[in-house]
């Protein structure tokens, strides 16, 4: 099965890895002087049909560079709800919920996940999605989201129209 996500993810090129957490400050506050930074950090507002159900959260969110490409993203929900967030809190506790992965184009990076057998559990509603997470936990427990190439969630002028 792991090989199959490789293949999914041929081409694609790691965005970010990401904890959930009950508290971003406290996260950051450990982690930021044991990482070599910078921190970033923002809200971030959505409605997302997540897992079949549409709703609207907000998220509290620190980037912590570890290299040029590569951030930790740090995710509290402070809004509203948001069950995948919520479910690994309530099941797994604070840590590594997901590894991001920019795609040239992620509709058709959604459906090949789909078609094989990886069904999407978050993506934007109403609106081309700027990422997507795939239930890819079958293969070592995370979660897998799909970026498409530009979009930046801490840059509103990056987010599909």
């Amino acid at each position: 099965m792991n090989d199959r996500i490789a293949q999914l993810l041929a081409g694609a090129r790691l965005d970010h890895f990401a904890m959930a957490v009950h508290d971003r400050e406290k996260a950051v506050q450990f982690l930021a002087p044991i990482l070599p930074g910078p921190v970033r950090r923002f809200e971030f507002n959505s409605t997302s049909k997540i897992y079949g159900r549409v709703t609207s959260y907000t998220l509290s969110i620190a980037l912590i560079g570890l290299s040029d490409d590569v951030n930790l993203e740090i995710i509290e929900t402070s809004g509203g709800e948001n069950e995948v967030h919520a479910r690994f809190l309530r099941e797994r506790g604070e840590g590594i919920e997901h590894f991001g992965y920019e795609v040239d184009d992620i509709q058709a990076s959604v459906r090949a996940f789909e078609a094989a057998g990886f069904p999407v559990i978050l993506i934007k509603h109403g609106a081309p999605p700027g990422s997507a997470y795939i239930d890819t936990t079958a293969v070592g427990g995370t979660i897998t989201e799909l970026i498409q190439k530009g979009f930046k969630p801490d840059d509103p002028s990056t987010w599909p129209k």
